[in-house]
């Protein structure tokens, strides 16, 4: 069931952000405040309903739903004041990259038993398809920022 959870790191590191680089800062913190308490609220009744018809898969979604409701929020807030849609667009390249490291990790683990030689296959293939990608487009872009 872990693998459910995984979006959530995505989630949170994108609230963590508008928290720690803009609400935080510009003294928001009734916001971050009521995204919290917005989100607990909501997790809280997805548990309360999800848990008892499909048991751990209800709290999983109700832990996902939760942590998007309180990077939701965060952002409803902080794009009168930062340009939200811009840095989401430059988010783009790395989060497909990450989608398709997940796919082909996941895949290498579906194609045979469970060993150490399967997590490192997984760990070398993740490296290759995000990593090596991932440098590569870094560099370009600091380029480009070096031309301008």
């Amino acid at each position: 069931f872990m693998k459910y959870l995984a979006p959530v790191g995505i989630i949170k590191a994108w609230a963590n952000v508008i928290r720690t680089q803009y609400l935080l800062p510009n003294k928001k913190d009734k916001v971050y405040v009521i995204s919290v308490v917005a989100g607990a609220l909501v997790n809280v009744v997805a548990n309360l309903i999800l848990i008892s018809t499909i048991g751990t898969l209800g709290a999983i979604i109700g832990t996902l739903i939760a942590e998007a409701m309180v990077m939701l929020v965060q952002t409803i807030y902080a794009a009168g004041g930062l340009p939200v849609g811009k840095y989401f667009v430059k988010s783009l390249p790395v989060l497909v990259l990450g989608i398709i490291m997940y796919i082909v990790v996941w895949w290498a683990g579906t194609k045979g038993p469970l060993s150490i030689l399967t997590v490192l296959l997984q760990i070398v293939l993740g490296v290759v398809v995000y990593g090596v990608p991932g440098i590569a487009y870094f560099c370009v872009v600091m380029k480009r920022k070096e031309r301008a």
